[in-house]
């Protein structure tokens, strides 16, 4: 028996079969208990997972330094890394909420920078358009590539305001 190598002490089994690429042996002690490798330690989260930087918001930000989504937020086998951060400071998140970065980076993953919010909310809160931009959409007769063209979004969102699938 050996002892797990992420720093928790508790004793490991014998490997029952040679998997090379995770560098276990046959017949030698695992490296680690199921679910403790090294990257995930308690001890070692804050240094390989995120670090603390200065974005310019009133406490530092904390970067996620893992896997990351197109969209700039980290990601981990759970689920989203800002999302995970929050529920384990302020509980699980209210069906139908989402998460706001109210410091303005979807890598930061510092739960007192999160705020759950309507996701109608949240897009209106991001949104290029005015209500008073859709009212004057929607009044429009002008072709739905020279209305995506003034107001810097698609056409297909155009079409969408028009048919008042958005905005509604």
């Amino acid at each position: 028996m050996g002892l797990c190598e992420c720093g928790c002490g508790q004793p490991t089994s014998i490997a029952r079969q040679t998997i090379g690429r995770l560098g276990v042996r046959k017949g030698e002690a695992m490296r680690f208990l199921p679910g403790h490798s090294s990257k995930f330690t308690r001890n070692a989260y804050k240094t390989t997972r995120w670090v603390e930087e200065d974005r310019g918001f009133t406490t530092p930000c904390w970067i996620w330094q893992l896997n990351h989504l197109p969209s700039g937020h980290g990601r981990t086998a759970a689920g989203l890394a800002h999302r995970r951060h929050y529920e384990a400071v302020h509980g699980p998140l209210p069906e139908g909420m989402i998460l706001h970065h109210l410091c303005h980076t979807s890598s930061c993953v510092n739960p007192e920078h999160l705020e759950a919010m309507r996701r109608v909310d949240h897009v209106r809160l991001h949104a290029k358009l005015t209500i008073e931009d859709v009212d004057a959409i929607r009044a429009s007769a002008l072709p739905l590539l020279t209305l995506a063209w003034w107001y810097g979004v698609s056409a297909s969102h155009i079409s969408n305001i028009r048919a008042r699938r958005t905005w509604v």
